[in-house]
């Protein structure tokens, strides 16, 4: 429905079992009012097109977008308001995805930037690809509404990033040899506070990018090198490191509820302990593995 909802990726055509007609009449409307052409089938046609019954009885064809290199996608795509959830959504951070190739990780990486209000992923060439159906099932739709690029290196990235005025955070663990910073204590250098703290609307964004690394080995010195900040979740000592998609769970909430209004979760009850609520939401990120969308998407290429 996010493809139909905010309408980033082109949708060419719906195609929806018989016995899906009656329970999805909201999803036909606003397809039709779209003028976008909606075939019906009997679900074993469906389920013969598709090889496996693997869909809800929906399948949607968008148009997979060119990927830019980062420099245009930082100048030209990021700003653009998709509206997404909350009125702020333009004023979360990015995320910037080095080597990671779990395809259950991306998809978790769409749902949590969306639970917490990033602005775009941008992943470099060697990640996996964000199109995949497993991605996208994983995103619970989420990577159809947010904006992402998949092109060029983490140098390349990092650089694009950093002419748009970004301070960029490197989450490694608290094993890295260069000691790095607790998140929770960490507070930017002087001359980003009052910024920051003035960020509460999508005229003033707040200007910050989370960089993380590929499963098993994390980030590369190259990529820590770039960083303004090199920081740390801190964990039980005889665990070396958390999954990617809860790391960026965990540091989003972090960032979002210092610096800007552009979720919900700023206004936690005050009496809710910090421990308590790190443990709720590695449950809750957990559970982002679970089959939620509705769609499967066969994404054509220009």
């Amino acid at each position: 429905s996010n493809l139909v909802r905010y309408g980033r990726i082109p949708l060419v055509s719906i195609c929806i079992s018989e016995k899906r007609i009656a329970p999805m009449q909201k999803l036909i409307r606003a397809v039709a009012a779209k003028g976008i052409p909606i075939y019906a089938l009997p679900q074993t046609s469906l389920e013969a097109l598709v090889g496996f019954n693997f869909h809800r009885g929906v399948l949607g064809c968008g148009r997979k977008l060119p990927a830019m290199h980062p420099d245009s996608f930082m100048k030209q795509q990021l700003y653009i308001n998709t509206a997404l959830h909350h009125q702020n959504y333009n004023a979360g951070p990015i995320i910037l995805c080095e080597k990671i190739n779990n395809l259950d990780n991306i998809g978790a990486l769409f749902r949590n930037a969306a639970c917490f209000g990033a602005r775009a992923i941008l992943f470099d060439d060697q990640c996996s690809d964000p199109y995949y159906r497993k991605s996208l099932r994983v995103s619970g739709g989420h990577a159809l509404a947010i904006p992402f690029n998949h092109k060029g290196s983490i140098q390349n990235i990092l650089q694009a990033v950093k002419d748009q005025g970004f301070y960029i955070i490197a989450l490694v663990t608290p094993h890295t040899p260069c000691q790095p910073q607790s998140i929770i204590d960490w507070r930017p250098p002087s001359s980003h506070i009052s910024y920051h703290n003035a960020t509460q609307d999508t005229n003033n964004p707040l200007k910050i990018a989370l960089l993380l690394g590929a499963e098993g080995p994390g980030l590369s010195k190259s990529a820590q090198a770039l960083a303004d900040a090199r920081l740390t979740i801190p964990m039980a000592p005889d665990v070396d490191s958390l999954n990617v998609a809860t790391t960026a769970a965990v540091a989003l909430h972090e960032i979002t509820t210092k610096f800007t209004r552009s979720t919900s979760l700023l206004d936690r009850p005050k009496n809710l302990k910090r421990g308590g609520f790190l443990i709720s939401l590695l449950s809750l990120t957990a559970a982002t593995t679970v089959l939620s969308s509705s769609f499967f998407f066969l994404l054509l290429r220009r």
